[in-house]
């Protein structure tokens, strides 16, 4: 894998030799193998190498096909590389690099080359005799690449540093993006796929490339699962041999030889599902499987309520006992909380973050994995969305939907009784379940956060509240879904995007490639097309991976439906134990006078108020820590905008 960037004046005035020397720090804030560029007159192309695979060490890139008049960069990792050798007539193939590869794919196939690949990338291409520029990401969106057009300049980068170094001045904040990203009460930062935190500079969506020529900027889109058809199968006995196949094919195609894989591995039935389908195939090449699991702080004594497990790693290592070939790991960060590198982070990572309890973990896992010589690690990240969606509500609104309500009854009746439940604690939930849904679609709030931190004033002016409103009503609210509703689920571009965004920022920081085959585009359009009756049967919820995978993700994980995981459930102490540390440090961040550009000035200042007479935090003010964490961060970002 790689980070690239550039710059085209398409009036062929020559770029400054000094302007790439300004990034020169690159190898140095990341983890990077070796730096290359190519300065010719108007056009610089750039990359920063890592080697992930045995072949990317000799990647040539950029290249420049003087005989075409081509400049070609590429951040790529090929899952069909032997097929789409094979296909071009490459011999020989087994050291040709993926970027190589896939750009005979474009000589050979043209523009819409992409279509035929797999795996994860961003690539750019200027053709200097047609004056075109083109610029691709993913299906999925898994390498984020950004862009901008300034009159006749055309700049991309994997990061913002290249923006801040060639724009200067120019570079300006998104106050869209900035606003929706503080309105929004989770950990989402994304209301607008395709907008960053700068204005003028955008991101490649997911599924799309983007073409200029002539002055003129298309994003145009080359994936579009929702177009994918319905599966005919003619048993649920095929459904499950054809769902096995393509998610055995989906991490198969990750395993490349010669590279180290880690993965990692939690109680839960995402990351129990790829690591079982993963241990074998690497059993059978005599290889371990090193796994990471997120544990508290041995320092801290956890109240379980009897559903959340803190701890996960009895689960994990009888995982480990069933599948024989695994290397637990288990990463507790000791004496560290999430305000420990929370400034570093947002340094490194060029956003306001809004991850960090779980960055706490991600982050050492990453480093502790690559520390150990591994390149790619495993994940289910995408999994909710994916093989284990679906629940008892989702299959009978389905059925009520569609009239079929002597099934819908049914079916609920089966679950009751498989699972023991209650009828009266099921229709509580689902009284619960329908107030959120009718609350989403007529665009209430459910929860008062946002309402209680983010200016209004700022979110009506760039219609936040209206475009989170229309994304509900595009892709539902997870049970209650209509059958439209449902098919979208698994491929919402805001999620990509950020998914993407972090995804590829811990790989240039730590040196190490997240591959999460739940997020395949195979696995992607497999649940597009399955109906319902596949998520949710026989009384089992997410049946995908509690029925069809028996035999394969050992029963202590798959028949479980008493416990669920809660990684960072510690936060709330580590924060306790580190508060005197870091008070001051949070403190200056959310003094930061920009800050009240975005929030309400009085629920900020009571906000600062609280964290200045503060000793330590009870549960009841949990949610309000959350909350500092995220802005702490947020006034981090805008210092180092400011203080350019």
């Amino acid at each position: 894998m790689s980070a690239i960037w550039g710059m085209i004046r398409t009036n062929h005035l020559p770029i400054e030799a000094t302007l790439p020397a300004g990034m020169a720090f690159f190898g140095d804030k990341y983890a990077v193998d070796r730096v290359d560029e190519i300065l010719d007159a108007s056009v610089y192309f750039a990359c920063a190498h890592q080697y992930v695979t045995p072949q990317s060490k000799w990647e040539r890139l950029p290249y420049h096909d003087a005989e075409r008049g081509i400049y070609y960069t590429a951040d790529c990792i090929l899952d069909n590389r032997d097929r789409l050798a094979e296909q071009l007539g490459l011999r020989e193939y087994e050291k040709l690099p993926d970027a190589a590869i896939a750009y005979e794919a474009y000589l050979v196939w043209g523009e819409r080359f992409v279509t035929r690949l797999l795996g994860i990338f961003s690539i750019a291409i200027y053709d200097e005799k047609r004056d075109i520029f083109l610029l691709y990401t993913d299906h999925t969106g898994c390498r984020c690449i950004n862009y901008a057009v300034e009159g006749q300049e055309i700049l991309f980068s994997t990061t913002y540093d290249w923006f801040r170094v060639a724009l200067d001045k120019r570079l300006r904040l998104s106050q869209t993006w900035m606003t929706g990203c503080v309105r929004e009460p989770s950990a989402c930062m994304i209301v607008f796929p395709g907008l960053t935190p700068y204005e003028n500079v955008f991101q490649v969506r997911a599924g799309h490339y983007v073409r200029v020529c002539g002055g003129k900027v298309r994003e145009r889109c080359y994936y579009d699962p929702g177009k994918t058809k319905m599966a005919r199968f003619d048993s649920e006995e095929a459904y499950r041999e054809h769902y096995i196949e393509v998610f055995e094919n989906c991490v198969r195609d990750i395993l490349r030889p010669g590279v180290k894989v880690a993965a990692t591995l939690s109680g839960g039935l995402d990351s129990t599902s790829v690591v079982s389908v993963a241990a074998p195939i690497l059993k059978a090449r005599g290889e371990a499987l090193p796994t990471y699991t997120s544990v508290p702080d041995p320092e801290f004594e956890l109240e379980s309520d009897g559903y959340h497990m803190a701890d996960e790693s009895p689960l994990v290592r009888k995982t480990a006992e069933c599948l024989g070939n695994l290397e637990p790991h288990f990463v507790a960060c000791e004496g560290e909380s999430p305000m420990t590198h929370l400034n570093e982070w947002v340094d490194a990572y060029g956003f306001p973050l809004k991850s960090s309890v779980n960055l706490l973990w991600l982050d050492r896992v990453s480093k502790q994995a690559a520390g150990e010589g591994c390149t790619v690690m495993l994940s289910g990240q995408h999994g909710n969305a994916t093989i284990s969606y679906g629940d008892i509500f989702t299959l009978a609104y389905q059925d009520v939907l569609h009239l079929k309500l002597l099934r819908a009854k049914r079916e609920v009746r089966e679950f009751l009784q498989v699972n023991h439940i209650p009828k009266e604690n099921f229709k509580r939930v689902l009284k619960q379940n329908l107030a959120e849904k009718w609350a989403a679609l007529w665009g209430r709030e459910v929860s008062e956060e946002p309402v209680r931190f983010a200016r209004t004033d700022a979110a009506e002016r760039r219609k936040i509240d209206r475009q989170r409103h229309a994304d509900v009503r595009r892709h539902g609210t997870g049970s209650l879904n209509s059958h439209r509703q449902k098919r979208r689920l698994p491929y919402q571009l805001a999620e990509l995007q950020q998914l993407g965004m972090y995804n590829t920022m811990d790989s240039l920081v730590n040196g190490i490639v997240e591959r999460d085959p739940t997020r395949d585009r195979r696995m992607i359009e497999l649940c597009i097309s399955y109906p319902v009756s596949c998520f949710v049967a026989h009384g089992m919820e997410r049946h995908m991976v509690r029925g069809f995978l028996e035999g394969i993700v050992p029963d202590h994980v798959r028949l479980d439906v008493r416990h669920r995981g809660a990684q960072g459930a510690d936060y709330l102490q580590r924060v306790n134990r580190s508060w005197a540390e870091h008070k001051q440090e949070v403190l200056q961040n959310l003094k930061n006078p920009y800050l009240k550009e975005y929030l309400d000035e009085e629920a900020l200042q009571k906000l600062i108020d609280d964290c200045g007479k503060a000793d330590r935090f009870d549960e009841e003010n949990s949610k309000e820590v959350i909350f500092i964490l995220y802005y702490a961060a947020l006034g981090r970002f805008l210092e180092n905008y400011h203080g350019q």
